[in-house]
C-alpha cells in the first residue's frame, strides 16, 4: 500500500467542499440535526476513498466502492431496523422509498424553514454522500479538480437557491475558496513535475514556482470579489422553491425569513391541496362560535373563461385591530359576534384566515391591511398566533339596501357581473331551467344552492371525460356531465347568478377543520375550499354552499331552503376530502388504469430498456476486463524475471490507455528514450523510469545468481510513473482511461481470439478422433 497514492490532502480539500454546499441548507430547515450524520457520511467517502486509491485500485472501482460503503453507512444509519446483518435487505429500499417520500411531502408543504423530520435528514445526507463521491473521484481520484466544479456547483445552487432570499455571501466564499483550494493542489502537483530543462528562461524552479502561485492567488482574489460586486449589483429576483411549501409552484408566494409557514396558492383551484394527504397543521384555532363557517382567506372576481384570476391587490392600512364596517349589512341582520382565537398559524404571508364577515383583527407588532375589492385581510410578515371576530348573518324580515346597493357594486366593479361568451350558452339555459321567473337575489341564491346539492350532481376530484356536443369550455363541461369538485360548483353558481344580474365572486380558504379532543380544531392543507359570495341587498356579501359533501356541512342557515334535517338528508355520501379518503373503487380504478399504462409502455420499449441495459453492462466490463489484461502477466509469474516483465507489460499497456504509444520491440533503454520523447517526465517520475528500465535491463541481460530481487522496488516505480503521466495529461484523456481503457478492448479481443482457437483445436481434435474410430 502507497499512501502517498492515496493522495490524502485532496481527500480532505474535497470533503470539506463537498460540506460547503450543504451550509445554506441550515437556512432552510429549523434543525440541524442532520449535520453529525452528513459530517460522518462525508469522511466515510473520502478515507474509503483515499485507501482504495493508496492501494493502486482503478478509478472506477474506487468510485463503486466510495459508493457501496456510502450505502452501507447510510443504511446503519437511517436504515437499521431493516438490515441483515448489517446488510440492507428488499424492507431497506421499502423504508428508504417511504423516508424520501416523507421529505418530499416536507418540502412541498411546509417553506423555509421546514422541519427536519428523518425523511428531511436522510434526504440531505444522501445527496451530501453522492456529492462528496462525485467530487472526490473527479477531482481527487481523476485529478481533474476543475471539472468537480460542476456537481459541486450544482448541490449549491439547489442550497441556496431556496431559502427565500437573496445569497449570503459567505455561503459563496467558502464553496468558491474550497474549490480554488482543490484546483490550487493539482497545480503545485503539476508543476513539481515540469522538467527544468525546459524553462531556463524563467529563472529557477523555486523563482518560477513562486511567480506562478502568486499569480494564481492574484487571479483568484480578483474573481472572488468581481462576483461578489457583480451580484451585489445587478438586480435579482426572488429564489423560488421546491414544490408547493419549499415550492417548484411559480403561482405560491414566496416567504420571508424565519418562518416555517405553508405557502398559499391564488389560482382559485386547490385541486393540489385537496389531494395534499400530509396531516401536518395549517392552523390551529377554537371558536366561540356553535357552527363554524369556513376560515376565509381571500376573493376573486376575474374569470378568462377557464380559470379563476388571482385578485389584483390595493391594500388599504389599517391603524387599529378595528376593520372597515361590513358593506351592503343591516344591523337587523346581524345576529351576534363570534370570536376566533388561532394558536399556531402556518399560512404564508400576506395572506390570513378568518371567518367572514371580520370585523376586527388583533395580533402582536405586525401591521396588516384591508383589501376592499376582495375583502382580505393583508400582513406585511407572518404571524404565529392571532385572534379576530366575526359577525353571524340572520334574515331578519324584508332585506332593505343598506349602503352601496348591489346595482352600484356592479357598477364600480363590472367584473362581477361578467360571463365567459362561450359558455353563457349553457350558464343562461340552466339558470332558467332552475330558477324560471324568479327575480328576488336572496331567492336566486338558494335555489341554485339547492340544485347543484342535488343528487344529480356528483362531487368527485376527477372530473368527467368530454361530452360530446357540448362547448369545450369548463363551466359547460360541467354543466353537462354534473361531475367535479369545489371550483366546478362554485363557479356555476357564480355565473348563473350574474345572468340575473347578481354580483357575484369566488372565494378560497379552509374548512374548519377537525375537531380536537381538548375542543380546539385543526387545519390542513387538503381543507382547502372554494365557495361563492353573492352581494344581496341588506346583507351584503353572503357566502352560500353548493358543494356537496360530508366536510362542507350544510349551508349557512340564511341560504337553506329546507329544513336543517331535510338538507342533510340530501347530502351526497362522497366528501370534499382528499384522495385518499375517496371511494375505493374511484382509487382502484385509477390505479388499475396507471399500472395498465405502465405495463403496455414496459412491454413496447423492453427491447429498448434490453439493449440498453446491454449495453450499459458491456460498457462497465470494460474497465474491469482492462485491469485484468493489465494484470495477466503478474498472475503467472514465477521467477523475479516473470515479475520484473510482468511490471513493465503493466506499465505499457496502462500508458497505451493514456495515449501514449507503445515503443514496441527495443531494447530497455532504447523503450525508455522513446517514453522521455512521448511524455515530459521530471523529478520523481523520470527518476522512477530510470530506475525501471535499469531493474528490466539487469532481468533480461544479468545473471540470475547475481539478481537476487530486481523486483524489490518495481511496482511502486511503475505506480510513480503512472502517477506523473496521468496528472500531466488532459481531463478527457483521464476520462477515458478509466472509463473506456483501451487495455479493455484488447483484453477482450484476445478473449475472443483465443476462444476461437480452442474451439477450432477442439474441432480438429474431434476430427482425428472420429477418423480413427471410421478406420
Amino acid at each position: 500500500m502507497n499512501l502517498q497514492r492515496g493522495r490524502w490532502p485532496e481527500a480532505f480539500v474535497a470533503a470539506l467542499a463537498s460540506l460547503s454546499v450543504g451550509w445554506p441548507l441550515t437556512t432552510l430547515l429549523e434543525e440541524a440535526s442532520w449535520i453529525g450524520s452528513g459530517i460522518v457520511m462525508v469522511a466515510v467517502v473520502a478515507i474509503s476513498g483515499a485507501l482504495a486509491r493508496s492501494g493502486n485500485v482503478g478509478p472506477s472501482v474506487v468510485a463503486v466502492g466510495q459508493l457501496g460503503v456510502g450505502l452501507l453507512v447510510l443504511g446503519w444509519m437511517f436504515l437499521s431496523s431493516t438490515l441483515w446483518f448489517g446488510l440492507p435487505t428488499f424492507s431497506s429500499a421499502g423504508l428508504a422509498a417511504d423516508l424520501l417520500g416523507e421529505a418530499g411531502a416536507v418540502l412541498r408543504e411546509y417553506a423555509a424553514p421546514a422541519p427536519t423530520t428523518i425523511g428531511v435528514s436522510f434526504l440531505v445526507v444522501s445527496v451530501l454522500a453522492l456529492t462528496a463521491i462525485a467530487v472526490d473521484a473527479i477531482g481527487v481520484t481523476n485529478a481533474a479538480p476543475a471539472i468537480a466544479g460542476i456537481p459541486l456547483a450544482a448541490a449549491f445552487l439547489v442550497s441556496v437557491s431556496n431559502n427565500g432570499e437573496a445569497m449570503e455571501p459567505w455561503f459563496f466564499l467558502a464553496t468558491t475558496a474550497l474549490w480554488l483550494a482543490m484546483v490550487a493542489q493539482q497545480s503545485d502537483r503539476l508543476i513539481a513535475h515540469w522538467p527544468s530543462a525546459d524553462r531556463h528562461e524563467f529563472g529557477t524552479t523555486a523563482r518560477f514556482g513562486a511567480g506562478y502561485k502568486a499569480l494564481a492567488r492574484t487571479l483568484g482574489l480578483v474573481g472572488l470579489v468581481a462576483a461578489l460586486l457583480i451580484a451585489a449589483i445587478l438586480p435579482h429576483f426572488p429564489p423560488t422553491f421546491f414544490g408547493a411549501g419549499l415550492a417548484r409552484n411559480p403561482d405560491a408566494t414566496n416567504l420571508g425569513p424565519g418562518t416555517a409557514a405553508v405557502s398559499f396558492t391564488e389560482t382559485m383551484d386547490p385541486g393540489e391541496d385537496l389531494q395534499n394527504p400530509s396531516q401536518a397543521p395549517v392552523l390551529e384555532y377554537t371558536s366561540t362560535a356553535r357552527l363554524l363557517p369556513p376560515l376565509r382567506v381571500t376573493s376573486t372576481a376575474g374569470f378568462d373563461g377557464q380559470t379563476w384570476q388571482p385578485p389584483a391587490r390595493d391594500a388599504m392600512t389599517v391603524s387599529g385591530p378595528a376593520l372597515p364596517p361590513v358593506t351592503g349589512l343591516s344591523l337587523a341582520n346581524a345576529a351576534s359576534e363570534e370570536e376566533i382565537d388561532v394558536t399556531f398559524n402556518r399560512l404564508a404571508a400576506p395572506h390570513l384566515a378568518v371567518p367572514s364577515p371580520a370585523t376586527a383583527v388583533r395580533m402582536d407588532a405586525a401591521a396588516f391591511g384591508y383589501d376592499e375589492s376582495s375583502g382580505a385581510i393583508l400582513l406585511e410578515r407572518p404571524v404565529d398566533e392571532y385572534s379576530a371576530t366575526y359577525l353571524e348573518k340572520v334574515v331578519d324580515g324584508t332585506l332593505a339596501p343598506v349602503g352601496p346597493t348591489a346595482a352600484r357594486v356592479a357598477q364600480d366593479e363590472p367584473d362581477l357581473l361578467s360571463i365567459a361568451q362561450e359558455s353563457e350558452r349553457a350558464v343562461v339555459s340552466r339558470a332558467e331551467e332552475i330558477l324560471g321567473d324568479e327575480d328576488d337575489p336572496l331567492v336566486i341564491g338558494r335555489l341554485l344552492q339547492s340544485h347543484l346539492r342535488g343528487s344529480s350532481y356528483t362531487y368527485s376530484l376527477e372530473l368527467a371525460p368530454e361530452q360530446p356536443g357540448v362547448s369545450d369550455d369548463p363551466i359547460s363541461q360541467f354543466l353537462a356531465s354534473r361531475q367535479g369538485y369545489c371550483v366546478q360548483f362554485s363557479t356555476a353558481m357564480v355565473m348563473m347568478a350574474r345572468s340575473r344580474g347578481i354580483p357575484a365572486r369566488m372565494a378560497v380558504g379552509f374548512l374548519p377543520g377537525e375537531l380536537q379532543d381538548d375542543g380546539s380544531r385543526i387545519v390542513v392543507a387538503a381543507d382547502a375550499h372554494t365557495w361563492p359570495e353573492l352581494y344581496v341587498d341588506g346583507l351584503g356579501w353572503t357566502r352560500f354552499e353548493p358543494t356537496p359533501g360530508v366536510r362542507t356541512g350544510l349551508p349557512p342557515e340564511l341560504t337553506q331552503v329546507e329544513t336543517p334535517a331535510e338538507a342533510a338528508q340530501e347530502v351526497p355520501e362522497v366528501a370534499d376530502v382528499a384522495p385518499d379518503e375517496a371511494p375505493d373503487a374511484a382509487n382502484s380504478a385509477d390505479d388499475t388504469s396507471w399500472s395498465q399504462n405502465v405495463s403496455a409502455w414496459l412491454v413496447r420499449w423492453q427491447w429498448v430498456f434490453l439493449a440498453l441495459t446491454l449495453v450499459a453492462l458491456v460498457l462497465a466490463a470494460i474497465p474491469a476486463v482492462g485491469r485484468r489484461y493489465r494484470m495477466a502477466e503478474s498472475r503467472r509469474a514465477r521467477t523475479h524475471r516473470d515479475y520484473v516483465e510482468s511490471q513493465w507489460l503493466i506499465l505499457t499497456r496502462s500508458l497505451a490507455d493514456l495515449g501514449v504509444s507503445d515503443p514496441g520491440v527495443k531494447s530497455p533503454r532504447a523503450m525508455r528514450a522513446h517514453y522521455e520523447k512521448s511524455v515530459a517526465l521530471s523529478g520523481e517520475g523520470a527518476q522512477a523510469l530510470d530506475r525501471v528500465t535499469g531493474t528490466l535491463e539487469h532481468a533480461r541481460y544479468g545473471q540470475e545468481s547475481t539478481v537476487d530481487r530486481p523486483d524489490e522496488h518495481m511496482q511502486t516505480d511503475v505506480v510513480m510513473v503512472l502517477d506523473a503521466v496521468r496528472e500531466a495529461a488532459p481531463w478527457r484523456t483521464r476520462l477515458r482511461a478509466a472509463a473506456l481503457p483501451r487495455s479493455g478492448f484488447a483484453g477482450i479481443a484476445k478473449w475472443t481470439t483465443n476462444r476461437t482457437h480452442r474451439e477450432a483445436h477442439t474441432d480438429a481434435r474431434d476430427g482425428d478422433m472420429h477418423e480413427r474410430q471410421d478406420a
